[in-house]
């Protein structure tokens, strides 16, 4: 581990839960539960790792690589509709402390979209099978995220815990053609090892 700090290594991984708003080519996916009362469309953050470097310059600044994958879903009440995401991404990031215990940080990458529509209420998406059982699509796009954690811990120890926006974006779906966005709102709770200044 010292050897590890001699070089400037940052590390942090973690979970978060919370909740997203997604439309498929400018509709929402509330409105396409038509005439059933739907459930909140929650999210979960499986795995969320940031791998990196710093401080630079003999800043509090963190350049890391991050891993990232996120599943969320929404479900009608009675269950025979739902809609389910998943969202595994790489990409990079920056992390800065304005002050020792408060910490920012942003990211972008490149992610896949895994969704998945079964129910009659889908069956506007003319798949081949008229009752939309267990379909799925795909796209690719980009994904940005920001969060604000306060940093707690002692050394080069820590635990953040903090409120993490995201918004996801795939121009065209595979089959569909229609865009599909999501944004979400989570909090987390992460492990983090970093050098400190």
């Amino acid at each position: 581990m010292f050897s590890l700090a001699a070089q400037g290594f940052y590390f942090d991984g973690g979970i978060g839960a919370g909740w997203a708003w997604s439309n498929l080519g400018g509709t929402y996916v509330n409105d396409l539960f038509t005439d059933v009362v739907e459930l909140p469309e929650l999210a979960v953050d499986f795995i969320s790792v940031k791998l990196g470097y710093g401080p630079i310059a003999k800043k509090p600044i963190y350049i890391v690589g991050i891993i990232d994958y996120m599943f969320h879903g929404i479900y009608s009440s009675d269950r025979q509709n739902s809609l389910k995401i998943e969202y595994p991404t790489i990409g990079i990031g920056a992390i800065f402390y304005p002050v020792p215990i408060f910490q920012l940080a942003g990211s972008i990458g490149m992610t896949s979209g895994f969704i998945s529509f079964s129910g009659p209420y889908f069956d506007y998406l003319q798949f081949e099978n008229s009752d939309n059982a267990g379909q799925e699509v795909w796209g690719r796009g980009l994904l940005l995220d920001f969060s604000a954690a306060v940093d707690l811990g002692k050394r080069n120890h820590g635990c953040l815990l903090g409120l993490k926006y995201t918004g996801v974006f795939l121009p065209s779906l595979k089959d569909l053609g229609d865009s599909f966005n999501t944004q979400l709102l989570s909090i987390f709770a992460k492990y983090t090892y970093r050098r400190k200044i």
